[in-house]
């Protein structure tokens, strides 16, 4: 459950200044906070975003910052579908106040210490948006010199949630050697959109003809029914307990 307060629209109508408050349900456990500042637009798609995710009410002195991500979206096609967007990830940042609206933490979002920079290029979209052939590029510097790896990617049709089904995914390292190849059978999904069973088959290279190990793994995201307040954070943020 959503509650979305936008604050700020252009005279194109398209909303500069947000809050999105996600709870378990409505009424329910408050599970993260985001501020989100769309900066710049292309035929009413977002081309320069900055999001602000936070624990818990901003106000709240045991709410702490997860991080803030700096986006830029490029080569947008006719459907709004980006072939390029680029992350810069940043590990500390806060929120100015700006004094034209009531209340706090609705001005510009700040940032600083950068943890990465993720680089994605899509030259293949389902008809729902979804990419079918891209490549992630990341990169440890905000200069983009260091490069930490590269994954390229190709997905089978996506299950009518727009969840994945099967993806092929090799990874080469920073010296562009293969590293492996997986190719990943999503089995089974919670209501949060968090992968539960999975079999991974690996190979030496990309061509798979140089098999070495498969797997089958079975993430756990709670013990508990009802969810804690633990589960609940730890399954909206897909991190499993085991």
């Amino acid at each position: 459950y959503q509650e979305i307060t936008n604050r700020v629209f252009d005279s194109d109508h398209n909303v500069r200044n947000q809050s999105v408050y996600n709870y378990l349900e409505e009424g329910g456990l408050l599970l993260d906070v985001q501020e989100i500042r769309n900066l710049q637009f292309l035929n009413g798609n977002v081309t320069e975003q900055r999001i602000a995710t936070y624990s818990g009410a901003i106000d709240d002195p045991k709410t702490v910052l997860y991080d803030v991500k700096v986006i830029f979206n490029e080569g947008l096609n006719a459907l709004g579908y980006a072939d390029k967007t680029t992350i810069f990830k940043y590990a500390s940042g806060s929120i100015d106040d700006d004094p034209s609206m009531a209340g706090l933490y609705d001005g510009a979002i700040q940032y600083w210490n950068p943890m990465d920079v993720t680089v994605i290029s899509t030259t293949l979209f389902d008809n729902r948006g979804n990419a079918i052939e891209q490549t992630v590029t990341k990169y440890y510097d905000q200069a983009k010199l260091v490069l930490a790896q590269t994954q390229i990617i190709a997905n089978q049709p996506y299950d009518f949630h727009d969840r994945q089904t099967k993806s092929v995914i090799t990874t080469k390292s920073a010296t562009n050697n293969e590293i492996d190849t997986q190719e990943i059978f999503y089995d089974s999904y919670d209501d949060y959109g968090n992968v539960l069973t999975q079999r991974i088959f690996r190979y030496a290279d990309s061509a798979m003809a140089n098999f070495i190990d498969y797997k089958t793994i079975l993430n756990v995201y709670t013990d508990n029914d009802p969810l804690t307040t633990a589960d609940a954070i730890a399954a909206r943020r897909g991190n499993a307990i085991r």
